[in-house]
């Protein structure tokens, strides 16, 4: 068996529907466009809100959104335990 390639049986079935987020999707990407047509035309808003996040959207779409840093208390390091529970077959 060569390696690599589509596993058998992987993947949609023909005729299966979209999940709902694909669904969703396909009826969206045709308006994108005119949405990111929109935004830019915010960033001359007279209301300072409205160009801010306009901007912000358009930044985390062409560059992504900046990483949000995840800390414990006091901007620490976040302490976990992790303990391992076994069950008999017989509880």
């Amino acid at each position: 068996m060569p390696s690599g390639g589509k596993r058998p049986n992987a993947g949609r079935k023909k005729g299966q529907a979209d999940s709902p987020k694909a669904h969703l999707q396909k009826l969206m990407k045709p308006h994108a466009a005119k949405a990111i047509k929109a935004l830019i035309g915010n960033l001359t808003d007279e209301n300072a809100s409205v160009r801010n996040i306009a901007a912000k959207e358009i930044l985390d779409r062409a560059y992504g959104k900046s990483p949000i840093a995840i800390t414990g208390e006091d901007g620490g390091d976040i302490q976990v335990t992790i303990k391992k529970i076994i069950h008999s077959a017989t509880d």
